[in-house]
């Protein structure tokens, strides 16, 4: 507040007019200029007051703009934490993925050299299979089959050419049964039928011979004394159809 003490003491004591009136306006400037004084005051008070609020605005401003940069530095680096995390993610899906796929084919590599290795038992088991105990095995070589496929196996009909069994018929009505020859021998019996009819001629006719008809038909001449003998060799006939030779092998076990 103005302090115009001094000037309205002097009003109090003025006595003529010209000093009420020089105290009177003595008084009026000292207040006038105290009031000008407070109000130049008050302004700087006031612009203080605002250059102090827009300092504590531009200072909350350059605060919420540190804090904005903070956050984004801080999104940053969760961005680069979260970006590190998928490399690292991915690379290792990748790495796993390779070595589930170099896992996987070295399985199937090693299933492809054990089936390989496996294929001659199997086509062994198969062969067994397809050849049980009892069945015949031709071949053109001299291997024992059961080198081949196991099993037991013994040489079979050799020299001998097998025929199906036929319930119907004695010689071949059971298996294993055995007969027949390369060669025959012709017998009287297996001639055919035949018939030698000797005419005599009247002598002079045709000598001392006799005509020889078979049946109805001449064939020549003979001599009226007749005599038979027996063959030379009695050589057997050869009955050996046209044939091959293979190895049989019989299953046993």
């Amino acid at each position: 507040m103005a302090n115009i003490d001094k000037e309205l003491n002097a009003i109090m004591d003025a006595v003529y007019g010209e000093e009420v009136r020089g105290s009177i306006h003595d008084a009026l400037k000292a207040g006038n200029d105290e009031i000008n004084r407070y109000g130049l005051q008050e302004s700087a008070r006031v612009a203080a007051e605002q250059a102090r609020a827009q300092a504590e605005s531009a200072r909350a401003t350059a605060e919420n703009a540190r804090v904005g940069a903070e956050s984004s530095r801080e999104a940053a680096e969760l961005l680069r934490q979260q970006g590190e995390t998928s490399r690292q993610q991915a690379t290792q899906a990748a790495v796993t993925a390779a070595e589930n796929a170099a896992t996987a084919a070295n399985t199937a590599a090693d299933r492809a050299n054990a089936a390989v290795d496996g294929l001659p038992d199997l086509c062994a088991s198969v062969m067994l299979q397809v050849y049980p105990v009892g069945c015949v095995y031709l071949s053109t070589s001299e291997q024992n089959p059961g080198t081949l496929f196991g099993g037991t196996w013994i040489a079979w009909g050799q020299g001998r050419v097998p025929i199906g069994v036929s319930e119907t018929d004695a010689d071949f009505n059971g298996e294993g049964k055995t007969g027949g020859a390369k060669t025959i021998s012709i017998a009287n019996k297996n001639l055919p039928a035949h018939i030698f009819t000797l005419y005599n001629a009247p002598e002079g006719t045709h000598g001392n011979y006799s005509e020889v008809k078979t049946n109805t038909s001449m064939v020549g001449y003979v001599a009226t004394q007749v005599s038979t003998r027996a063959g030379d060799a009695n050589v057997p006939l050869n009955v050996m159809p046209p044939y091959v030779t293979c190895y049989m092998w019989k299953r046993t076990a």
